[in-house]
């Protein structure tokens, strides 16, 4: 046939040619063996050099595998922080456990960051994440209406965090103008929110936050028979609708045992304000008439 025809055998003929060529590999694989072992076995020299060749690959296999399981457990490092705006509030530090710390990220209102904290003598946690924010005051008001009776002033409020209207209390932050005084900024919110004014100010203390996580500590006051001295034409803003409530010692404590005040630093501060009227005023004979 030509060179260009296609040629087609006997069944036969293809069993014949696909054994011979499975017979040529087979013993081309078996002279390489054959090959191999003779050259290891040739010297002493040859077979030390192939033990050491084996050792390190099994070495190398051990390291690499030691590698990505390092890798996957420690902690991510960013390459530089995330900042959005610049944070001026107090950072934390604890003297005898923060080891260290690092910037995640940060604006003008908080600073997230990474610290290493030796929690006891054998034990270091690397990834605590930490919140700084500005410390905060909360402001429970009282004022005297036009019949001499004392009552509570409150707001009634939207939050981001929580859904619905909530009760509240005036509260804020600690401006660096007001240079750590928690004092001074509850009398500047008092009047920012209120446009009130009080000479009978009882402080309860500042309290954390979160103990594990930051977020500032809130200064916790109670103002007395405050006075209206500028009026306000909106108790809200662009984030959040406002409305002031006047409410008597038992309605204040009727809301605080149905958990109305829906953040831990409001129902805080109506606590203790209630416990300090019920053991230092008289308006607590009120309750039994």
């Amino acid at each position: 046939p030509s060179r260009h025809s296609l040629w087609i055998g006997t069944p036969s003929m293809h069993s014949d040619i696909r054994h011979r060529m499975s017979s040529k590999r087979s013993g081309s694989f078996h002279d390489l063996r054959k090959t191999i072992k003779t050259f290891i076995l040739s010297s002493q020299t040859n077979k030390q050099f192939i033990t050491c060749c084996v050792l390190t690959s099994f070495l190398w296999c051990i390291c690499s595998t030691l590698l990505w399981l390092y890798g996957r457990h420690r902690p991510c490092e960013l390459s530089s922080p995330l900042i959005l705006g610049t944070y001026e509030g107090p950072r934390w530090l604890n003297a005898k456990q923060t080891l260290d710390r690092r910037v995640i990220a940060e604006n003008k209102w908080l600073s997230l960051s990474q610290h290493t904290v030796q929690v006891k003598e054998e034990l270091v946690i690397d990834d605590w994440l930490w919140i700084d924010t500005a410390n905060q005051i909360n402001v429970m008001v009282t004022t005297v209406d036009s019949n001499g009776e004392e009552l509570f002033v409150i707001f009634e409020q939207t939050k981001y965090g929580y859904e619905g209207m909530s009760y509240a209390v005036v509260g804020g932050h600690i401006d660096p103008s007001d240079n750590d005084n928690g004092l001074k900024a509850a009398q500047r919110e008092l009047m920012e929110e209120m446009g009130m004014q009080s000479d009978h100010w009882i402080e309860f203390g500042a309290f954390r936050t979160d103990v594990n996580r930051g977020a500032g500590f809130c200064h916790t006051f109670l103002a007395r028979k405050a006075v209206q001295s500028k009026k306000l034409n909106k108790y809200e803003d662009e984030t959040e609708e406002m409305r002031i409530k006047y409410v008597t010692l038992s309605q204040l404590m009727e809301y605080y045992r149905q958990g109305k005040f829906l953040e831990a630093k409001w129902s805080n501060t109506v606590g203790l304000s209630i416990m300090y009227i019920l053991e230092n005023t008289k308006l607590s004979s009120a309750l039994h008439k």
